[in-house]
Protein backbone atom coordinates (compact mmCIF):
# COMPACT_ATOMS: atom_id res chain seq x y z
CA UNK A 1 0.00 0.00 0.00
CA UNK A 2 1.37 3.71 -0.75
CA UNK A 3 0.76 6.25 1.41
CA UNK A 4 0.78 10.18 0.97
CA UNK A 5 4.04 11.52 2.88
CA UNK A 6 3.14 13.83 5.81
CA UNK A 7 6.30 14.38 6.87
CA UNK A 8 9.39 15.65 6.67
CA UNK A 9 12.00 14.40 9.10
CA UNK A 10 15.19 15.98 10.05
CA UNK A 11 17.89 13.66 11.78
CA UNK A 12 21.30 14.03 12.73
CA UNK A 13 23.98 11.08 12.41
CA UNK A 14 24.93 11.46 16.12
CA UNK A 15 28.06 11.23 14.68
CA UNK A 16 31.39 12.64 14.08
CA UNK A 17 31.55 15.45 11.31
CA UNK A 18 33.66 12.76 8.78
CA UNK A 19 31.26 9.96 9.07
CA UNK A 20 30.74 8.76 5.11
CA UNK A 21 27.67 7.82 3.71
CA UNK A 22 29.21 4.80 2.77
CA UNK A 23 30.16 3.79 6.50
CA UNK A 24 26.24 4.59 6.88
CA UNK A 25 24.88 2.39 4.65
CA UNK A 26 27.55 -0.20 5.91
CA UNK A 27 26.11 0.00 9.44
CA UNK A 28 22.22 -0.02 8.22
CA UNK A 29 22.84 -2.61 6.16
CA UNK A 30 25.46 -5.09 7.89
CA UNK A 31 24.58 -4.22 11.72
CA UNK A 32 21.03 -3.09 11.58
CA UNK A 33 20.00 -5.53 9.09
CA UNK A 34 18.11 -3.14 7.14
CA UNK A 35 17.61 -3.21 3.10
CA UNK A 36 19.05 -0.22 2.61
CA UNK A 37 20.49 3.10 4.59
CA UNK A 38 17.64 4.59 6.56
CA UNK A 39 17.84 7.93 4.71
CA UNK A 40 16.17 9.44 1.69
CA UNK A 41 18.69 12.03 2.37
CA UNK A 42 22.28 13.04 4.15
CA UNK A 43 24.18 16.31 4.08
CA UNK A 44 27.87 16.23 5.14
CA UNK A 45 30.39 18.70 5.78
CA UNK A 46 33.63 16.70 7.07
CA UNK A 47 35.08 20.25 7.94
CA UNK A 48 34.11 23.97 8.79
CA UNK A 49 34.96 25.87 5.15
CA UNK A 50 35.15 22.63 2.97
CA UNK A 51 31.58 22.38 0.50
CA UNK A 52 28.65 20.73 1.70
CA UNK A 53 27.53 17.88 0.38
CA UNK A 54 23.96 16.42 -0.48
CA UNK A 55 23.55 12.16 -1.30
CA UNK A 56 20.95 10.86 -2.35
CA UNK A 57 20.24 7.44 0.11
CA UNK A 58 17.40 5.52 0.13
CA UNK A 59 15.12 5.43 -3.36
CA UNK A 60 12.24 7.72 -3.51
CA UNK A 61 10.76 8.66 -6.77
CA UNK A 62 9.51 11.83 -6.03
CA UNK A 63 5.66 11.15 -6.52
CA UNK A 64 4.56 12.05 -3.55
CA UNK A 65 3.73 9.19 -1.99
CA UNK A 66 5.69 6.54 -0.67
CA UNK A 67 5.47 3.32 -2.11
CA UNK A 68 6.55 0.17 0.43
CA UNK A 69 9.84 -0.64 -1.43
CA UNK A 70 10.75 3.85 -0.72
CA UNK A 71 9.87 3.19 2.96
CA UNK A 72 12.86 4.33 5.07
CA UNK A 73 13.98 3.29 8.78
CA UNK A 74 14.57 6.46 10.03
CA UNK A 75 11.42 7.29 12.33
CA UNK A 76 9.37 4.07 13.53
CA UNK A 77 5.92 3.85 13.09
CA UNK A 78 6.06 7.15 10.48
CA UNK A 79 8.51 5.75 7.80
CA UNK A 80 5.54 4.95 5.88
CA UNK A 81 4.47 8.79 5.50
CA UNK A 82 7.38 10.66 5.84
CA UNK A 83 10.79 11.10 3.82
CA UNK A 84 14.04 12.01 5.82
CA UNK A 85 16.69 14.42 5.88
CA UNK A 86 19.90 13.58 8.25
CA UNK A 87 22.37 15.98 8.88
CA UNK A 88 26.25 14.36 9.38
CA UNK A 89 27.27 14.94 12.60
CA UNK A 90 26.37 15.32 16.93
CA UNK A 91 23.77 18.27 17.35
CA UNK A 92 23.58 17.25 20.74
CA UNK A 93 27.74 18.23 21.39
CA UNK A 94 28.01 20.83 19.21
CA UNK A 95 25.70 23.24 17.07
CA UNK A 96 24.89 22.70 13.29
CA UNK A 97 27.30 24.33 10.76
CA UNK A 98 25.34 27.45 9.32
CA UNK A 99 26.02 25.94 5.47
CA UNK A 100 24.62 22.50 6.51
CA UNK A 101 21.53 24.51 7.90
CA UNK A 102 21.14 26.17 4.80
CA UNK A 103 21.33 23.62 2.56
CA UNK A 104 19.02 21.18 4.12
CA UNK A 105 16.55 24.11 4.69
CA UNK A 106 16.29 24.55 0.90
CA UNK A 107 16.52 21.08 0.54
CA UNK A 108 13.09 20.46 2.45
CA UNK A 109 11.48 24.01 1.12
CA UNK A 110 11.89 22.43 -2.01
CA UNK A 111 10.20 19.12 -0.94
CA UNK A 112 7.67 21.26 0.86
CA UNK A 113 6.80 23.11 -2.51
CA UNK A 114 6.76 19.99 -4.24
CA UNK A 115 4.35 17.93 -2.57
CA UNK A 116 2.37 20.72 -1.30
CA UNK A 117 3.51 20.76 2.95
CA UNK A 118 3.67 23.39 5.15
CA UNK A 119 6.83 23.99 7.06
CA UNK A 120 5.10 22.89 10.05
CA UNK A 121 5.07 19.21 7.99
CA UNK A 122 9.15 19.73 8.61
CA UNK A 123 9.94 17.81 11.95
CA UNK A 124 12.53 16.31 14.10
CA UNK A 125 12.83 13.05 14.61
CA UNK A 126 12.08 13.77 18.26
CA UNK A 127 8.57 15.47 17.74
CA UNK A 128 7.52 12.51 15.38
CA UNK A 129 4.20 11.14 17.20
CA UNK A 130 4.87 7.55 18.57
CA UNK A 131 8.78 7.76 18.13
CA UNK A 132 10.54 6.20 20.49
CA UNK A 133 12.29 9.12 22.54
CA UNK A 134 15.14 10.46 21.60
CA UNK A 135 17.10 13.59 21.57
CA UNK A 136 17.78 13.18 17.22
CA UNK A 137 18.31 15.70 15.59
CA UNK A 138 20.07 16.81 18.74
CA UNK A 139 19.81 19.03 21.98
CA UNK A 140 21.84 21.56 20.23
CA UNK A 141 19.52 21.46 17.38
CA UNK A 142 16.66 24.40 17.05
CA UNK A 143 14.26 23.05 15.25
CA UNK A 144 11.84 26.10 15.53
CA UNK A 145 14.75 28.27 13.91
CA UNK A 146 15.02 25.71 10.92
CA UNK A 147 11.59 25.91 10.30
CA UNK A 148 11.79 29.57 9.86
CA UNK A 149 14.96 29.01 7.73
CA UNK A 150 12.61 26.48 5.72
CA UNK A 151 9.52 28.69 6.03
CA UNK A 152 11.76 31.59 4.29
CA UNK A 153 13.01 29.54 1.59
CA UNK A 154 10.20 28.44 0.58
CA UNK A 155 9.04 32.16 0.55
CA UNK A 156 11.47 32.85 -1.82
CA UNK A 157 10.62 29.57 -4.11
CA UNK A 158 7.30 30.69 -4.52
CA UNK A 159 8.29 34.22 -5.28
CA UNK A 160 10.58 32.58 -8.00
CA UNK A 161 8.87 30.37 -9.41
CA UNK A 162 5.79 33.19 -9.82
CA UNK A 163 8.40 35.66 -11.74
CA UNK A 164 9.03 32.54 -14.07
CA UNK A 165 12.22 31.86 -13.11
CA UNK A 166 11.75 28.04 -12.50
CA UNK A 167 10.32 25.66 -13.97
Amino acid sequence: MRYPIKWIVIHHSATGRKTTVESIRTYHVGTQGWSDIGYQNLIRQPDDGKPVEIYAGRAYDGDGYIDPWEWGAHARGANHQSISICLIGNWSVQRCPEAMRENAAWLAAEYCNKLNLSPDAVVGHREVPGATPTECPGLRFNLDEFRRLVTNRLDSLKLIRTQGHLG
